[in-house]
């Protein structure tokens, strides 16, 4: 299952120039390297990033039907597949096997990115390995490249759509450096937009050269496209900020249409490069605001110490001013109130059915969960600008919606399921989608998720060898336990699918959260301050199913009528309020949680 095309693409698109002789480049030319440094920093695995699973199979064909090919790059190409068993469309990275360079930096590609959840980073669901390949199976963009938009449709964007364009790649630039991680080879070709439409949809991909660092070391190695690395890059001795470097190329280029510093030769370029000059006389910039120039500016600093980080860049005037424009505070005040009733719901699911949801929220697609709101809701709670929620910046937007400090940070506990003490974005999602609205094909690809030995039922062996490092054997005794209705010791998928009937908040609750006082700020929640965790009452549970004809009574629900059973049902060990720890050993493919598959069985 290669890669057959001809050639990579590297036709140049156009022939215009402008400013300071820059020009049209081509597509993935001139790297400067492909082979990055051993990974020698690995953060310990948690729930989430052990979700992300390597599988061996006989025949890659009896999991996926292969279709054209969508991407290529450095390492290998991209295809275009679609789920033999869901029927879903993802992306998959294909790379051969007996290609050293290419095996390892796919392999060093998805040890970080299953540990990653961002808005604006592509997001990983599998990997796999057959006897000549290996395979990264992504999500899938139909919004194409930025190149693309740039040099092939000759699409201009208004200033305010690059400044959401910029903004959504800061928020995962920061993201990554607050995880110890550089990017190292940001390009227009590694933008990709999830709706071609909508700049917030922007997703940062291909973390072949991407490396963990330790602060106040240097890198080494001279990395990436030669067009957008930072001069520090070329002598060899450079830390993270190299990114931000590469990010006001980027910027240059979205209001330009051309290369700032590409020239017919990697010397000329590279001469450029350390000359630093960027010229703003041209006529094209009497269309932009004087903000974008000072922008540019300072991430295209040759004094790495004087250029911006990218928390600093995200507090940049020309940024500030997009999101002064954009504020609607009561809308974003009634988004969170709307998500807020789903957390609830979500909290009083039992553990099994919540860390089903962490599955589904994995696979499922962005415009079926409604992400841009909750990436909104999200990013407005993020007050450090860390890509994670704290406990105190969940708790501070929470109490806003009517809920105490005490009962908010007891639902931030039950929805920070990986016990880092920071709520990611993947946990986020989880705990905020409608429950209602999960399909037949995203339960059965969760089911496949969590079906480590791909027997087709779960079980305690399947789920302790998926959450070797994040789930104690009483942990998954209790979660099988509680969804095997059969009582067989194993979860088949129609147990597993019966868990999916929603579980609502208990009217009460949803009256306080929607009748929430007017002063927005108050610390007080509505209703004499009693928790929203108090034991459910069965009238109250025969409320919940008259009121809600789209949630049936269940099981489930009708065991929280007793006061034990409840107790049981939501009780979940306190987060330790530590992030992981950065781990000094050197990271190894074969501690990767992987498994064998010779049945074949799709996901």
């Amino acid at each position: 299952m290669g890669c057959h095309q001809s050639k990579q693409e590297r036709d140049v698109v156009g022939s215009t120039a402008a400013g300071g002789g820059g020009g049209v480049r081509a597509k993935h030319s001139r790297a400067l390297g492909h082979r990055a440094e051993r990974v020698t920093v690995t953060p310990q695995d948690d729930l989430t990033s052990e979700l992300v699973q390597h599988t061996r199979v006989a025949d890659i064909s009896a999991v996926f039907a292969f279709h054209d090919v969508i991407g290529t790059g450095h390492f290998g190409c991209v295809k275009k597949a679609t789920s033999l068993k869901s029927g879903k469309e993802w992306a998959i990275k294909v790379v051969k096997l007996d290609n050293e360079v290419d095996r390892d930096a796919l392999r060093n590609e998805i040890d970080i990115l299953r540990r990653l959840h961002h808005p604006h980073i592509v997001r990983v669901l599998a990997s796999y390995e057959d006897a000549e390949h290996m395979y990264m199976v992504m999500q899938l963009c139909k919004g194409k490249e930025l190149y693309e938009h740039v040099y092939k449709d000759r699409r201009a964007f208004s200033e305010n759509d690059i400044r959401r364009l910029i903004r959504a790649l800061l928020r995962a630039i920061a993201f990554l450096h607050s995880n110890n991680i550089t990017h190292r080879d940001l390009k227009l070709e590694n933008l990709l937009l999830e709706n071609a439409e909508n700049p917030a949809s922007l997703k940062l991909c291909d973390f072949g050269l991407s490396t963990r660092f330790r602060r106040g070391e240097k890198l080494q190695k001279s990395l990436g496209t030669i067009d957008y690395v930072a001069p520090e890059v070329l002598d060899g001795e450079y830390n993270e900020k190299c990114d931000l470097w590469s990010v006001g190329v980027i910027c240059y280029e979205l209001l330009t249409g051309v290369s700032p510093f590409h020239a017919p030769t990697v010397d000329e370029t590279m001469g450029k490069i350390f000359d630093g000059v960027l010229v703003f006389e041209d006529a094209t910039w009497k269309h932009f605001s004087p903000q974008a120039i000072t922008f540019v500016k300072s991430l295209v600093k040759e004094d790495v110490d004087a250029r911006l980080s990218a928390e600093q860049a995200l507090g940049h005037k020309w940024l500030q001013d997009l999101d002064a424009g954009e504020a609607d505070n009561e809308r974003l005040r009634s988004n969170k109130r709307l998500l807020l009733t789903n957390m609830l719901s979500f909290s009083r699911c039992r553990k099994m059915k919540q860390t089903a949801l962490l599955s589904v929220a994995l696979g499922v697609s962005e415009d079926h969960i409604h992400q841009e709101m909750a990436a909104e809701v999200f990013h407005s709670m993020d007050h450090a600008k860390k890509g994670t929620l704290t406990r105190d910046e969940f708790c501070h937007s929470m109490v806003e919606c009517g809920i105490t400090k005490e009962d908010a940070s007891e639902l931030f506990t039950r929805i920070n399921q990986s016990k880092t003490g920071q709520i990611n974005f993947l946990e986020f999602i989880a705990a905020v989608m409608d429950q209602r609205d999960i399909g037949q094909n995203t339960i059965k690809e969760a089911f496949g998720l969590l079906d480590g030995e791909k027997t087709g039922r779960l079980s305690i062996v399947g789920l302790q060898d998926v959450f070797k490092n994040s789930l104690v054997a009483e942990e998954v005794q209790e979660m099988i336990a509680s969804a095997d209705k059969g009582g067989d010791g194993f979860v088949d998928f129609d147990e597993f699918r019966a868990m999916f009937q929603p579980t609502s908040p208990l009217p009460a609750i949803a009256e306080r959260v929607t009748e929430t006082s007017v002063d927005m700020g108050s610390s007080s929640s509505v209703g004499g301050g009693s928790s929203v965790f108090n034991e459910p009452t069965a009238a109250a549970q025969v409320q919940v199913a008259v009121v809600d004809a789209k949630e049936p009574p269940t099981p489930e629900n009708a065991e929280a009528a007793e006061p034990d059973a409840a107790k049981k049902a939501t009780t979940e060990p306190a987060a330790n309020g530590v992030a992981a720890s950065v781990a000094g050993s050197e990271a190894a493919w074969s501690t990767t949680t992987e498994r064998t598959d010779t049945t074949a069985e799709p996901l």
